[in-house]
C-alpha cells in the first residue's frame, strides 16, 4: 500500500578537539522500505555548518559549501535509480521498494606538521511521494 508523503533526514555532528593533522571523512545514510507503488522524489539537498580551522592562524579552509548528497531507489527487478543533490525539480514516478539518503563530506590530511582543528554539522534530507 502506498505511503504518501516521505521525508528521509539524516544529520550528524563530527567535533575533534585538535590540534589533529589528519581529519577523517564522514559518511552518514538514512533508509527507507517502499511498497513498489509509483514513487517520485520531490526534492534532495545537503547542508553543511563550521569547517576545518587550520595552521598557526587559524585561518578557515574549505574544498566544497556542501557535502556530497546522493538518493539511490532500488527498483522492481533490483536495478538503480541514483539523484544527486541538490534537486528542487520532481522526477518521473518509479516502481521503488527501497530507498537510501546517503550524504558524505572528504577528509583531509595536512602536508607537514600543519595542525588543523574540526567541527562541522553535516546533514541532508529528501522528500518522496508514494502514490498507487
Amino acid at each position: 500500500m502506498a505511503q504518501g508523503s516521505i521525508m528521509l533526514q539524516v544529520s550528524v555532528i563530527q567535533d575533534i578537539a585538535g590540534p589533529v593533522t589528519s581529519i577523517p571523512p564522514v559518511t552518514v545514510m538514512a533508509f527507507h522500505f517502499l511498497s513498489f507503488d509509483k514513487t517520485t522524489v520531490r526534492e534532495i539537498t545537503a547542508e553543511k555548518t563550521g569547517g576545518i580551522l587550520a595552521g598557526g592562524s587559524n585561518m578557515p579552509i574549505g574544498y566544497s559549501g556542501s557535502p556530497f548528497a546522493v538518493l539511490r531507489l532500488f527498483l522492481r527487478g533490483g536495478e538503480e535509480v541514483f539523484f544527486l543533490a541538490p534537486s528542487h525539480v520532481s522526477s518521473p514516478q518509479f516502481e521503488a521498494g527501497f530507498a537510501i539518503l546517503e550524504i558524505e563530506e572528504l577528509g583531509v590530511t595536512s602536508i607537514g606538521s600543519n595542525e588543523m582543528n574540526l567541527s562541522r554539522l553535516i546533514g541532508g534530507h529528501a522528500y518522496l511521494d508514494e502514490v498507487e
